[in-house]
């Protein structure tokens, strides 16, 4: 009985996997009005909207927190360099994932990779003013909604620089607005924000504590909104299978996306960490990790949240390996605040391949760089890797309708 109410969301989002494919798969030769499609698709699509809508009001505010409070645990140079280590970790794991996507291909059809191999020297010798002036027109638009010039608009509109002819010159730059959220502006105004109520802090007390119970409030609201996952989930998977035009290309993609995930994990956790370790201490991972894993595993993946386990991570770690319990309790909070896993970049990339999209190295940089900050934000979030990749999609201008691919793996 406890097994099943410890993994009762778990199973339940595998038997709507299941039920979904099975139900699409057998119904897909019928004829399906276009209203039908639509109220099989309505339950899925409201899961999306309702994942959409607690972005804004649950991660800046956590974010806010995350800087305000952090004040003690950043004093010092032990402080600097646990925040160095962990942000270089990060550039690490975003730039291992871009390898292996780039490498593996997931989202991209069998049939255009001859394509678009035969395409890239041309592109490369024909673009090359073309690419930098897009460049350069992403550098313009990422520091222009860094520092926005009105914040009520940061939550609706982003700023995008387009060239536009001229009576007077050939072309110039003119600066629109998309329908997006400025998330990029909105985590700078929350790390200002959360500095200036850390320097504040005696007369800034009641607004900590209000973004406190704002942010607890929008936790539980997320916690209802996953549990009732499965529905959405089964919702959008035999809306999708009925849809699908080539089953076969389809599990193919999904089969190569969980390899590439599962590759880029192995990688970063078995090599790249290990390693990295072994150069800074002289010391074996592989046992510290073995001491560590057998009893944090089980809580992280009937629970999904690092956070979760962090007491028995802590225990782990001062009983078994004996290490110094200040360091410890130093180390590992800041940890679970600014780390964050190579899932993320993997999956919305995986969606920009499905929509064709190949992403410049503008928009790789402006990905990491904002994936970075806002992780921030997102840790220890039921679902926080879903939250990312819809901040991401909206920074980015990608369209959610493959979301469900990305959100059966989750």
């Amino acid at each position: 009985m406890s097994c099943w109410q410890s993994n009762q969301l778990s199973i339940a989002t595998v038997l709507a996997l299941v039920i979904g494919i099975g139900g699409g798969m057998t119904m897909r030769n019928w004829s399906w009005s276009e209203e039908t499609l639509g109220l099989i698709a309505l339950p899925g699509e409201l899961y999306t909207r309702m994942l959409k809508m607690v972005v804004l009001p649950l991660v800046f505010p956590k974010l806010i927190l995350a800087v305000a409070t952090l004040d003690g645990k950043l004093s010092g140079k032990l402080g600097a360099l646990l925040i160095t280590i962990y942000f270089l970790q990060n550039i690490v794991n975003e730039a291992l994932s871009i390898m292996a996507v780039f490498i593996i291909q997931p989202g991209v059809e069998v049939s255009n990779l001859e394509a678009i191999d035969s395409n890239i020297s041309y592109s490369s010798n024909n673009s090359t003013e073309k690419d930098t002036f897009k460049v350069s027109l992403i550098i313009i638009d990422l520091f222009k909604n860094m520092f926005t010039d009105n914040i009520v608009k940061s939550m609706v509109f982003q700023t995008k620089s387009v060239m536009a002819d001229s009576e007077a010159k050939e072309s110039e730059i003119q600066e629109t607005h998309v329908y997006a959220t400025n998330n990029l502006g909105m985590v700078v105004i929350s790390i200002m924000l959360g500095l200036s109520l850390q320097a504040t802090s005696e007369t800034s007390t009641g607004v900590i504590a209000f973004f406190e119970g704002l942010t607890n409030a929008f936790t539980k609201i997320i916690g209802w909104i996953v549990n009732v996952g499965p529905i959405g989930i089964l919702s959008l998977i035999w809306f999708q299978t009925l849809k699908i035009e080539d089953i076969s290309l389809t599990l193919s993609q999904m089969g190569l996306y969980i390899i590439t995930i599962l590759i880029v994990l192995f990688v970063h956790a078995f090599i790249i960490m290990p390693l990295a370790f072994f150069m800074l201490t002289r010391k074996n991972p592989y046992s510290i990790m073995y001491n560590v894993a057998m009893e944090v595993l089980p809580t992280v993946i009937t629970t999904s949240s690092s956070l979760a386990a962090l007491p028995i991570t802590s225990r782990c770690l001062e009983d078994k390996n004996k290490m110094n319990p200040k360091i410890v309790q130093f180390a590992l909070p800041i940890g679970t605040t600014v780390n964050m896993l190579p899932i993320t970049m993997v999956s919305i990339l995986f969606l920009m391949q499905l929509d064709g999209i190949t992403p410049s190295a503008g928009n790789l940089m402006m990905m990491c760089f904002t994936l970075t900050l806002v992780a921030v934000g997102a840790a220890g979030i039921p679902q926080d890797n879903l939250i990312l990749i819809f901040m991401a999609s909206s920074i980015l201008g990608i369209s959610s309708r493959n979301i469900v691919k990305v959100i059966s793996i989750e």
